[in-house]
């Protein structure tokens, strides 16, 4: 990519954080044209979906919304070269643990998703999409640790990142670590990327030798750290922490600070849209809308207001040219927020509420069935004292499992007897009748594809 390019990039994202949405809306607009002009004419999949439509869209909603399912089933039309070929690239690249983070047909970045919420999906990347993803995450970061003396804090301790996800596969938060490492020899020393799905003493010795002073992964991971750093096993000092890949609550994240003494920041993504929102420092979720577009909507597709959470949301890649990602759907529950935020930006922000298929559904009065979102029934479990992390076994409507580790130095049986009060008496305010509350045996506990810990598990 020229510099040219890059300083389009970089210019276009500094001014779109305090402009007013005139300029936000043009931005997009000239985005969603180039890129729907180039799916049309380049993607088989996109020339039939949109054939009935006019050439020129004014309205953004009459594209009908992509899911995974359908586009995975059409994968060598939905890209847009076709040398990339499904069957090819299982073959020559993603069978192949070592190429992670090294560029298909060295010019593409592979993203795959574990699946462990539907259809593994396998994200191909652009340099463009690259670099705009690289570029607008590395400049909004920075705003944080400046704000947060944590640049200060590198440059005197030296820059020495841990990486917390799961390996084995072509998965986002390792594959952009090993991008890094790849770069150049100083940096491959400068990253290390530690599987979650490792012993934990293994990763508390390896960390204890490498102290980073950034530190980056799933929450469950760095929970579980945090544990071993109160109980003295693990000792570093990072200057900064990362979160990303699950759902955070204010407690786990008032946890974590207090164990590692430093600020964390979360980010909410995806492999289709790796960019999409940083926290702020109000703790909302700034969506890079210059790049990113993000729509709450409900069961049938329809816009959801701001301030009322959604069914799920449609994403798009504004960036993405080889593999159109247009109104996707993300599986997310969101609900944007209506005012602007008290940080200054102007860019628009929102909450994450927990995935779709992560619903708790429940037997309700007269043979009626509760959904509860998980993120108000994890709340309420993780703010009882002595909850370190949690997990749901929802296995059918008449029963509820609750898995969960304690903090140190508390007694798990008193803290389950708290934990089954609140856990009772918030089903019953939901109106779920003859539902059977119980501790499983079982602790919280990773997938084994993606490694991470999902809020409801049916089995």
């Amino acid at each position: 990519m020229s510099l040219g390019s890059v300083g389009r990039i970089v210019g276009s994202s500094l001014r779109v954080t305090s402009a007013d949405g005139d300029y936000l809306a043009k931005v997009q607009q000239l985005r969603k044209s180039a890129l729907i002009q180039h799916a049309r004419t380049s993607s088989p999949y996109f020339r039939s979906l949109l054939r009935d439509l006019p050439d020129r869209i004014n309205n953004w909603t009459d594209i009908p919304p992509t899911k995974k399912s359908e586009l995975m089933a059409n994968f060598d039309d939905w890209v847009t070269d076709p040398r990339i070929q499904l069957d090819r690239m299982e073959a020559d690249f993603l069978s192949k643990p070592d190429l992670v983070g090294h560029k298909y047909l060295n010019r593409y970045r592979i993203f795959t998703t574990s699946g462990t919420t539907g259809t593994p999906a396998i994200i191909v990347h652009d340099p463009t999409a690259w670099a705009v993803f690289q570029l607008v995450t590395r400049l909004r970061t920075e705003r944080q640790l400046l704000r947060h003396g944590g640049i200060t804090r590198m440059v005197r301790h030296g820059f020495r990142s841990a990486v917390l996800f799961a390996t084995g596969g072509h998965y986002g938060g390792v594959g952009v670590a090993a991008f890094v490492q790849n770069l150049h020899p100083v940096l491959s020393r400068r990253v290390l990327i530690i599987s979650v799905l490792r012993p934990l003493t293994e990763q508390v010795s390896e960390l204890n030798e490498y102290q980073p002073t950034f530190l980056s992964g799933y929450p469950s991971a760095l929970l579980e750290l945090a544990r071993e750093q109160q109980e003295g096993r693990l000792k570093i000092q990072p200057n900064l922490m990362l979160c990303a890949g699950e759902y955070l609550s204010e407690p786990q994240r008032a946890e974590l600070e207090y164990s590692f003494g430093c600020h964390l920041l979360q980010g909410y993504a995806a492999s289709e849209v790796p960019g999409l929102a940083l926290e702020c420092d109000s703790h909302r979720f700034h969506v890079n809308a210059d790049w990113y577009l993000i729509e709450p909507v409900d069961i049938s597709y329809a816009p959801v207001p701001a301030g009322v959470t959604s069914d799920t949301c449609l994403v798009t890649n504004l960036s993405n040219f080889v593999q159109p990602i247009i109104r996707y759907d993300l599986g997310d529950r969101i609900r944007l927020h209506a005012d602007v935020c008290r940080c200054g930006s102007r860019l628009p922000s929102l909450e994450v509420e927990g995935r779709t298929n992560d619903l708790v559904r429940l037997e309700g009065e007269s043979g009626s069935t509760v959904e509860i979102v998980p993120l108000a029934i994890s709340t309420v479990i993780e703010e009882t004292p002595g909850v370190y992390r949690s997990q749901l076994v929802n296995s059918d409507p008449q029963h509820l499992r609750v898995r969960f580790d304690e903090s140190p130095n508390c007694d798990r049986s008193h803290v389950w007897q708290k934990l089954n009060e609140r856990v009772t008496k918030f089903v019953k305010d939901h109106h779920a009748s003859g539902v059977h509350i119980e501790l499983d045996l079982e602790r919280p506990r990773q997938e084994k594809n993606g490694g991470k810990l999902r809020q409801v598990v049916r089995s």
